[in-house]
């Protein structure tokens, strides 16, 4: 006698076969450190380039600070100042952070020159004229006799940047004379 095979019993429909999400991990994971690495870049960057900015006007610098040495002169009963400073600015003093705003609007006390630049303005005598009780001077004072003044201080201004040391590079660039 044959018997008849009785149909299969109905099984569980079965679970796809496991797959390995590490390659997706892997590619997530390099993608947020990438961008987590680019942002502390970025971050450095601008730190850097804000401290190199920061040292880029020596000129208002200087300029603010002979303000405060001549009037601490004014306030000094033992130190005598003159009637009149007459300032002279040469052209990289005045591109690097000198400005109008920044200049005592007192014409009694303070007047600015900031002529020469120019070919028809040219000085041929190396001696500053008398008039002169101070320079906010870079290159210009090179070509000056200097002998009836004294250096009164320097600003320093950005010079690069200095990767063994992870520092701003500043070095002397504006010199302020003052009449002995």
């Amino acid at each position: 006698t044959k018997t008849e095979a009785s149909p299969p019993a109905p099984t569980a429909p079965t679970a796809p076969a496991p797959t390995s999400n590490r390659p997706h991990i892997l590619i997530s994971g390099l993608i947020a450190l990438a961008s987590v690495l680019l942002l502390l870049f970025t971050v450095l960057g601008t730190a850097t380039f804000l401290a190199a900015s920061h040292h880029n006007y020596p000129g208002g610098e200087a300029l603010a600070k002979l303000h405060s040495h001549i009037l601490s002169l004014s306030s000094s009963p033992s130190q005598p100042t003159p009637k009149l400073s007459t300032i002279f600015i040469d052209n990289y003093a005045a591109m690097s952070g000198i400005s109008r705003f920044q200049q005592v609007q007192d014409p009694e006390h303070f007047q600015y020159v900031k002529e020469g630049y120019e070919a028809s303005n040219q000085q041929t005598d190396k001696t500053p004229p008398a008039s002169f009780t101070h320079l906010v001077c870079a290159d210009e004072c090179a070509s000056f006799d200097l002998t009836d003044f004294h250096l009164l201080f320097t600003t320093s201004a950005y010079d690069g940047f200095d990767f063994r040391r992870f520092s701003l590079r500043l070095a002397p660039k504006v010199f302020v004379f003052e009449r002995k």
